[in-house]
């Protein structure tokens, strides 16, 4: 009687008379025996290191492990990474010996240490990657501090010479003279709240459109600040808040918008007494 099967190695299909026969070929039965001793041979192994369970140290990270093969004293390290870390350090300490590096002192910390081996020795000046951050930092620090002391500034709202402190970017003297502009226009738009009844929702610069920097340079563009900053001034609006209000105007990008803000001495300011010209209000609103 003919039996079709299918080989369990090849996946091909051939026709015997033998029942029991399940390999096509001499060779397909060779590869299951191997196949067959291998497994035999892990499972035994397996066994072995169950019933002679033992942990020991690697030579390299001092890392207890346990040895996968059989024959564990010939097993030194617990991974590859560390076999080839250790071989490398055994090449490296050749190697620097054999260069006589010389050890010298650490720009930063200034303990003594020897250059590790390579194509970088004589350019390495730091013991650790940590002081050469620290000596760099330190270096740009001083580096700024003498750009700054060799800089000097004049003060936009009192006249006065004076060097930077902390970064190039100041241009005020001192916080009194920076936070000048900024008091003016905080109090420019506490009135207006409160001739609206309302409060402050959002960033100042954001609700006027401006920032102080421009406020004070639109400032700086009329002829008598020279003389104004020296004195008692106040920030103005040429046609003034209650205008608006009877207007129907509560937008304060259009009640303080740059056209209507000038610097005023105290007394020219109190003199006005909120008087305007209509024709003119008129005009700008318009």
């Amino acid at each position: 009687m003919i039996h079709s099967k299918t080989c369990s190695i090849c996946n091909s299909k051939f026709e015997t008379t033998y029942s029991r026969k399940k390999y096509c070929t001499s060779t397909c039965s060779e590869k299951a025996d191997k196949l067959c001793k291998k497994s035999y041979d892990r499972k035994k192994a397996k066994e072995y290191r169950e019933k002679h369970r033992e942990l020991k140290p690697c030579k390299h990270c001092n890392t207890e492990f346990e040895p996968f093969f059989l024959n564990s004293e010939r097993q030194m390290f617990c991974s590859t990474q560390c076999k080839s870390d250790f071989h490398k350090d055994i090449k490296l300490q050749v190697l620097r010996e054999q260069a006589n590096i010389s050890p010298k002192p650490c720009l930063h910390c200034e303990e003594v240490f020897v250059p590790k081996y390579g194509t970088n020795t004589e350019r390495q000046l730091h013991c650790s990657n940590r002081c050469k951050k620290e000596y760099h930092k330190a270096e740009s620090r001083r580096k700024s501090a003498e750009i700054r002391a060799n800089t000097t500034r004049t003060c936009p709202i009192c006249d006065t010479q004076f060097s930077p402190k902390k970064t190039l970017k100041e241009m005020y003297c001192s916080a009194k003279c920076r936070k000048l502009i900024g008091k003016r226009v905080y109090g420019m738009m506490e009135r207006c709240y409160k001739e609206f009844n309302t409060d402050k929702k959002n960033k100042s610069h954001k609700v006027l459109g401006y920032s102080p920097a421009e406020l004070l340079a639109h400032l700086q563009s009329f002829p008598d600040w020279d003389t104004l900053k020296h004195q008692k001034w106040h920030l103005d609006h040429k046609f003034p808040i209650i205008a608006f209000v009877h207007k129907g105007i509560d937008d304060l990008s259009v009640i303080c918008q740059l056209e209507n803000l000038q610097p005023l001495s105290e007394e020219a300011n109190c003199s006005k007494n909120g008087s305007y010209d209509l024709v003119e209000f008129e005009k700008f609103v318009s």
